[in-house]
């Protein structure tokens, strides 16, 4: 098995180098390289680039957060009913 980030912050070494990122640098997972209000690892997990400022939007975030909701909701009614 091939260690993909070398660095344990979540972004394969290939996409870092090829976005400018250093593969052995945990912090720059952090980092806004384009100042777009997106750290490089949000970037990389909605599939932007890192170095093209890209407006947030949140509506995505908020449907995310809606369903995570139900579905929490959901689950902790199933444990509740199978206690009863």
């Amino acid at each position: 098995h091939i260690d993909t980030d070398d660095d344990n912050d979540g972004m394969p070494d290939d996409w870092e180098i090829f976005h400018g990122l250093n593969p052995i640098e945990p912090s720059d997972a952090s980092t806004d390289l384009d100042g777009d209000g997106l750290n490089n690892l949000t970037e990389y997990q909605i599939g932007s680039d890192p170095n093209v400022y890209t407006s947030p939007s949140p509506f995505p975030l908020v449907v995310l957060l809606v369903i995570a909701i139900i579905v929490l909701i959901a689950f902790l009614g199933i444990l509740f009913m199978r206690k009863l």
